[in-house]
């Protein structure tokens, strides 16, 4: 029995990535010079699946995987909720200064569905010395993208915590820093 992919679940699932991306933005104190919150956070969570899903199906092209683009972004729009479950766990429990939680989440969570995401890739592949390329790049791109969302709107947070623990020695720097943001 052969199911057809979907986008429906798929969306959702990236909804919910906006949703708790949007959330660790506010959190953070994450400051957008030209635009809001939400447009970063939906720009940033559909773009990001989209295209990736997009240059992971060039790679299959290029490298002979038959795999049709919504087979593609489905599985990739799917996979993406390991990515949502590390997103909502940091955002309750995450010390700045310790990022040992954020990694155990992600080689519990994130890594067997990037593997899973990747077997299927390679699973499509027609030359057998391509199917390790293949796997390879899935995982790197999958991993790559729940680093992106975790490093890249946490950079205020730790200034905070490095001001009100009194831990850093460049405090003026951070202070100056941090009030031309808000200018």
């Amino acid at each position: 029995m052969a199911t057809s992919p979907d986008l429906y679940g798929p969306s959702m699932v990236v909804l919910t990535m906006v949703a708790l991306l949007l959330y660790n933005m506010k959190s953070s104190g994450y400051v957008v010079q030209n635009g809001t919150l939400m447009g970063t956070s939906f720009f940033t969570c559909f773009g990001s699946w989209i295209s990736l899903s997009g240059v992971l199906y060039v790679l299959c092209f290029l490298l002979g995987a038959e795999i049709s683009m919504l087979q593609l972004v489905s599985v990739f729009g799917y996979s993406l909720t390991s990515q949502c479950l590390v997103l909502l766990l940091t955002s309750i429990y995450h010390t700045s200064h310790d990022h040992l939680f954020f990694f155990v989440l992600v080689g519990i969570c994130c890594v067997p569905s990037a593997i899973r995401m990747g077997l299927l890739v390679c699973m499509h592949a027609r030359i057998p010395s391509h199917r390790l390329i293949l796997i390879c790049a899935a995982i790197a791109l999958h991993t790559l993208l729940i680093f992106y969302l975790h490093f890249g709107f946490h950079v205020m947070l730790e200034e905070i915590d490095q001001i009100i623990d009194g831990t850093d020695q460049n405090l003026g720097q951070i202070v100056k820093g941090s009030m031309t943001l808000v200018e």
